[in-house]
């Protein structure tokens, strides 16, 4: 065997210098509208004007960016609006439902004020709709008009010099004014305005230093980690063929002495100083190499020249190692019609590894499905496929280090098994994605799966057909989640993989955090959650939603002890089921301690069966809105609590009804049959009287001032058709000197709601024990012993139906 030896290290002496270059294409000449760089020093013949007194020209090295000038602007604390740089209407229309982006340069020379920002806005004409955003020192955007997804606006680069972008779509007529501004003090300089056709660059993918199983299945090396070369080549040959349709092929002459065919990229996957890994490869060579021919894998680092790695036959043998890698680390499974290669060995002092295939002096070979996992992982044996759980662990995933996992957790999830993830902590950087499988941790409070995806659209976990979740914890790396997602960013759990998650389906025993929403089913994207059941969840520190169902064919899901509690500032909805929701069961939703614009909301929910609602310590952001919304909705709440929850604005309500309207999907059809709410028992204590140490001591509950216009149920003047509410029971407690609120119940001030009852009166007594109070005009009746008559209640006051026999 010695001649096999000699090849490696005169091949490591060859490639000490040798660098592979990677090829690139270019991209196409983007149309660019407008481009100011400020270098003649003067504002004339600019597009641009300076906004007085605010906006300057500035050539100081201590404040300009590269070039000669750049423009500044600069404006005195307590300065609300100050307009720096200005493009006028009319200077650069656009193309209506066209796409743009509008990127600048800018350094912040005078932090803004604690709170405060710089902005960018567009004014498009005639409507006075606007398209921009704020943004600070710190390189963060701090707001963004709605029509801005999160992934639509981006601050890159370091204090010195930040890149700010916005991508957007023409509106309208297109003609917009451009405002640079300040809001509330602080210094900036801009420089290098561009306009320019198309939406935002793809943001180069973040190295890896694992890569799950590849096999090329895109018919492909683009978007991976793998670089064919000399003559190697994605195939999708019949006879070369291993598991899918695709495999890299190469062959070489009996004259080539060392051809690589395939290599990693070291900027794509860059093996981490120091580290132990393990490369798997299933090969299968259509070409028989000569006597002293062979294959090989190695690994090496371009700036230290350090190469491990092996050679082997067209069939099972390992025919050379390098000194480094152990005999059980070179290792050739026989499959049959394929071969299962793995080697394992540990990276040195440097970050550069490079994992290259090659033929030496003849033959041809077919390379599929490579993964690269941290670790020493077995190749498993052929008993093991597709049987019980893939243990993540198994695959290279180390919990509690801090280091990416992604690699291993797909490659455990591409068994096709079931999917395992022992105690710990894990990281990911990539979706992960489970279809007709289970996806199963150690216990919500043990397993914990943590991501940082660059691309805020990218949800943690796509779940779909027939999935089990359970068990774990999943949430976003902190520092991602920035108070202003909106709708589908930072996702939690997505229902949906190739199919729609539904019928025997079940996330249970869940800890979802730190996300933007936790579980959402999207509108028109084939990922309705029907007869799925969601079961012990504890969902925090959400920034948008907890529970986001928009999807408009949802039926048959079950919700069972639901915990929703967020502490960040800018929550819409805690649990929202809009779009159609049928045949829908609630057991046991609480919602507590969180500023939202409602608790609770239930749009076009037209079979609802809730058996209980609990809000606690949740605080309304606007004035007229109810901690339970109800719109085009109908069904029952068996029990409806709120308890110790503060109160900041005028007209607040318990449950705020909407529309009564059937959405057909035709506007001259949607007939008035979902106006029916029925309540069980509505429990109500200690409003407007919180917990002191969560929200800060009140007294006098309902009867202070900022608890004005408060009501049990509301409806707007302007709500479409007519709806009825029957309250079957009433039970309430005040520690504060507000019982009178209590008792007289103030509801409907609009008069549009339809009462079928407002609780359990008396049904009869003496004249002294008459109801006072949640009397329903032309429906509520008292026997009065004394006068011996049947009375009915007509808004004002008591009419005998009958007279004394």
């Amino acid at each position: 065997m010695k001649k096999f030896a000699i090849w490696f290290t005169v091949l490591a002496l060859l490639l000490t210098g040798y660098g592979l270059r990677g090829s690139g294409v270019a991209s196409a000449a983007e149309t660019v509208l407008l481009s100011e760089g400020f270098e003649s020093g003067t504002m004339t013949g600019s597009k641009l004007t300076l906004g007085a007194p605010y906006g300057s020209l500035t050539s100081a090295a201590t404040e300009k960016l590269a070039g000669a000038y750049s423009v500044k602007g600069s404006s005195a604390n307590g300065q609300q609006w100050a307009e720096f740089l200005k493009l006028e209407q009319g200077e650069l229309p656009l193309t209506p439902q066209k796409t743009y982006t509008v990127s600048f340069k800018y350094r912040v020379l005078t932090p803004e004020p604690a709170g405060e920002f710089f902005y960018l806005y567009g004014k498009l004409d005639g409507t006075g709709e606007t398209v921009g955003f704020n943004f600070n020192g710190a390189g963060e955007v701090v707001w963004r008009t709605e029509q801005l997804a999160t992934d639509h606006v981006r601050v890159t680069g370091q204090a010195s010099e930040r890149l700010a972008q916005m991508s957007f779509t023409a509106k309208g007529s297109g003609d917009y004014a451009w405002v640079f501004g300040i809001h509330n003090g602080g210094a900036l300089v801009v420089d290098d305005i561009k306009i320019r056709e198309g939406g935002l660059e793809a943001l180069p993918p973040e190295p890896v230093d694992t890569a799950a199983p590849e096999g090329f299945e895109n018919g492909q090396t683009t978007g991976t980690v793998w670089t064919t070369l000399n003559g190697g080549a994605v195939s999708n040959d019949a006879d070369k063929r291993i598991n899918g349709q695709y495999v890299v092929k190469a062959s070489a002459g009996t004259t080539e002495e060392w051809k690589e065919f395939l290599t990693s990229d070291s900027e794509k996957l860059k093996l981490t100083a120091n580290t132990q890994y393990t490369i798997t490869f299933k090969y299968k060579a259509f070409a028989a190499e000569p006597v002293d021919g062979f294959y090989y894998l190695y690994a090496k680092s371009a700036s230290t020249g350090t190469v491990s790695g092996f050679n082997f036959s067209g069939g099972h043998d390992v025919l050379w190692r390098s000194s480094d890698v152990a005999a059980e680390d070179a290792q050739i499974v026989d499959r049959g019609q394929y071969r299962v290669a793995r080697l394992t060995f540990t990276t040195g002092a440097a970050d550069d590894y490079a994992l290259t295939w090659g033929i030496r002096k003849g033959g041809g070979i077919a390379i599929d499905d490579i993964s690269v996992a941290r670790g020493s992982v077995p190749i498993p044996t052929s008993g093991e496929y597709r049987i019980g759980y893939a243990n993540v662990a198994d695959y290279g995933a180390i919990p509690d280090d801090g280091m990416d996992d992604t690699a291993a957790f797909k490659q455990a999830i591409a068994t096709g098994k079931s999917v395992f993830v022992p105690a710990g902590t894990y990281h990911i950087k990539e979706t992960l994605q489970i279809q007709n499988q289970n996806f199963v941790g150690s216990g919500m409070f043990v397993s914990r799966l943590i991501a940082s995806n660059a691309n805020p659209k990218a949800p943690i976990l796509k779940a779909g057909r027939t999935s089990v979740v359970a068990d774990l914890a999943l949430g976003f790396d902190s520092g991602l989640i920035t108070n202003h997602e909106a709708m589908g960013d930072r996702v939690g759990i997505y229902t949906a993989a190739q199919w729609s998650l539904q019928r025997g389906s079940t996330v249970r025993n869940v800890r979802i955090e730190n996300v933007g929403t936790a579980i959402y089913s999207p509108n028109g994207e084939g990922a309705e959650s029907f007869s799925v059941t969601y079961d012990t969840l504890e969902i925090e520190n959400f920034s948008y939603r907890g529970i986001d169902f928009r999807s408009t064919i949802r039926t048959g899901n079950v919700f069972n002890n639901i915990y929703l509690k967020s502490d960040r500032p800018n929550v819409d909805v805690p649990f929202a089921l809009t779009g159609e929701e049928s045949e829908t069961v609630i057991n046991q939703l609480n919602v507590e301690h969180t500023k939202v614009n409602t608790a609770v909301l239930l749009e076009g929910v037209y079979a609802l069966a809730a058996s209980t609602f609990h809000i606690e310590g949740v605080t309304l952001r606007n004035a007229n809105t109810g901690y339970v919304t109800v719109n085009n909705s109908s069904g029952s709440i068996e029990s409806l609590s709120v308890y110790y929850s503060p109160i900041e604005k005028s007209g607040v309500s318990i449950v705020r009804v909407g529309n009564n309207r059937y959405g057909t999907g035709m506007s001259s059809f949607e007939p008035e049959s979902v106006g029916y709410l029925r309540i069980g028992t509505l429990h109500v204590k200690g409003l407007n009287d919180p917990n002191a140490q969560l929200h800060g001591a009140k007294t006098g509950g309902l009867a202070r001032a900022d608890a004005a216009g408060f009501v049990f149920f509301d409806r707007a003047a302007n709500a479409l058709g007519e709806y009825s509410v029957q309250l079957d029971n009433y039970v309430w407690y005040s520690f504060q000197n507000d019982r009178n609120v209590y008792t007289q119940f103030p509801v409907d001030p609009n008069g549009r709601i339809s009462f079928l009852k407002l609780g359990v009166l008396p049904l009869a007594g003496t004249t002294a024990k008459r109801p006072l109070h949640r009397m329903i005009a032309g429906v509520t009746t008292y026997y009065d012993t004394n006068l011996r008559q049947l009375l009915l209640w007509d808004g004002s006051t008591w009419i005998s139906l009958n007279a004394a026999p």
